[in-house]
């Protein structure tokens, strides 16, 4: 059923339906296409543990020991250790108690300048998995961890390749329109990788719970975004509610509140003049959020300010200039 809301005000349409007149030709296209996409992001997750060394930074110690490296092997672009070229080498490892075996390294846990200088290895257990791993430094590695949840995740989830199936241009444009009217919902998912991208990269010089809470509301926000994923994939993207001139207030409101917090966190955050590259992507973490928030508001209040019916404006300002009126008349 269709809506009107105060005079002049265009209907409510129903949600759009993403699958609406769809053959099977373009249902078949959209299995496919997820398929890949799913190949895809497992093997970026695999490219994330061979390239952060994540899991050589957890479990339990129950041998130590030193490896060489015999033969090395350059793999690639796809491999178990995902996407790029790494090097695969066999290597001896050689433990505490005298003991020796043989063992194959991925990534760059070994590499062929091993061969002549030993490096230090553990055999580690816990989460379910067990293995030896090089003592490299691993600065990375709750990095890997950061993005390893939210990679699983959207694995999972999965995400809509634009243009399968195929949406007409009337739904692509009226998509596109209810979207440039909402606030927070095209946000979540830039903004929750964002988040988790930057205190990741935190963790690499500062450490603490600053990066930890910036990862944790990244990851909240990725929680939202998959939820507004869910929702669209059933209902289609929802019509916005209209604003009247006091919502249009509100939003401005917001807008210069959020970015006047984003200028003072800019203050706050700035990292020290010898900090590396990570730590200025971190600190860009909080002023980025508000400021995005703040820009968002700020553009759609204008934009629901030009779709504001002219006789609702003009009865915005009679009401005011009746209320001025009265009060000076009291005066």
């Amino acid at each position: 059923m269709h809506q009107v809301i105060g005079p002049g005000a265009s209907p409510l349409k129903e949600p759009i339906e993403p699958f609406e007149r769809v053959g099977r030709a373009g249902r078949v296209t959209h299995v496919l296409t997820q398929v890949f996409v799913r190949v895809l992001l497992a093997l970026i997750i695999m490219t994330v543990l061979s390239g952060t060394a994540m899991t050589s930074i957890d479990g339990s110690v129950r041998r130590v020991g030193t490896a060489t490296a015999v033969d090395c092997t350059r793999i690639g672009p796809v491999s178990t250790s995902g996407l790029g070229w790494w090097w695969q080498c066999d290597g001896v490892i050689t433990w505490e108690d005298g003991a020796r075996e043989q063992h194959r390294f991925n990534g760059f846990m070994l590499t062929p300048a091993d061969i002549t200088q030993p490096v230090a290895v553990e055999y580690r257990d816990g989460n379910g998995m067990s293995g030896a791993v090089s003592l490299r430094d691993a600065p990375y590695g709750a990095f890997g961890y950061a993005l390893f949840v939210p990679l699983v995740a959207l694995w999972l989830l999965g995400f809509r390749v634009p243009g399968v199936p195929p949406m007409g241009s009337v739904e692509r444009a009226e998509r596109r329109r209810r979207l440039r009217l909402s606030v927070w919902t095209p946000l979540v998912a830039p903004m929750g990788w964002a988040l988790v991208v930057s205190g990741g990269l935190g963790t690499v010089e500062i450490g603490g719970a600053g990066p930890t809470l910036v990862i944790m509301v990244g990851c909240l926000s990725l929680a939202g975004g998959a939820l507004v994923t869910i929702d669209r994939r059933r209902r289609g993207v929802r019509e916005p509610g209209m604003w009247d001139q006091p919502n249009i207030t509100f939003a401005r409101f917001y807008g210069a509140l959020f970015s006047t917090v984003a200028v003072l966190a800019v203050f706050f955050a700035w990292p020290d003049g010898g900090a590396g590259w990570q730590a200025w992507v971190y600190a860009a973490s909080w002023p980025g959020l508000f400021g995005a928030f703040g820009a968002r508001f700020l553009v759609v209040a204008a934009r629901h300010k030009r779709n504001l019916p002219e006789d609702s404006a003009s009865s915005t300002g009679e009401s005011a200039t009746v209320d001025a009126s009265r009060s000076s008349s009291g005066s």
